[in-house]
């Protein structure tokens, strides 16, 4: 019984890792997307049009930045 208990703590203490990689890698992700749309908004200021189509595709996959 305690080889079980041992077993399910260690899976616990791996989700958990798991977890933590995870936010991880989506807030750096959020973080080089906010950059990016930043980038590409001035990039575009004169041609409205491709960002406009841009937001609304990110819009549109439910990315909301932060920045």
């Amino acid at each position: 019984m305690e080889n079980l208990r041992t077993e399910y703590l260690k899976e616990i203490g791996e989700s958990q890792e798991a977890t933590k990689a995870k936010d991880n890698a989506f807030a750096k992700i959020d973080d080089w997307m906010s950059e990016f749309y930043a980038v590409a908004k001035i990039a575009l200021e004169d041609k409205p049009q491709p960002f406009q189509r841009t937001y609304l595709h990110q819009t549109a996959c439910n990315f909301q930045p932060t920045h």
